[in-house]
């Protein structure tokens, strides 16, 4: 995977994929460690969508406790928040090379 840029579709399937291999070798894997290893591999981009999950379990008074499906919901989000910002991005530079052309 490359570290510039997260893809959350491949990223969790790689891991759900390691989980079901785990779990074919009749080894016990839970989702917290699950989310552990989620949040173990996440590239220093996602540092916001870290800082955020922590945040939030030291709310609920679990801060090493985890909440895969709540983790899963959140890098999602983080996923389409950088889809939207990468959109908008790109409009505003086809915007800004369409107004150098007009001069």
């Amino acid at each position: 995977m490359q570290h510039s840029k997260l893809n959350v579709e491949i990223y969790v399937q790689k891991v759900d994929e390691i989980r079901e291999d785990i779990l074919d070798c009749k080894w016990d894997l839970s989702d917290d460690d699950v989310a552990v290893c989620h949040l173990d591999g996440l590239p220093n981009s996602c540092s916001r969508i870290k800082m955020q999950y922590s945040l939030i379990m030291a709310g609920r008074g679990t801060p090493d406790g985890h909440d895969l499906p709540l983790f899963m919901n959140r890098l999602n989000e983080e996923e389409s928040g950088r889809e939207v910002v990468a959109k908008a991005k790109k409009a505003l530079g086809q915007r800004q090379q369409g107004k150098q052309r007009a001069h």
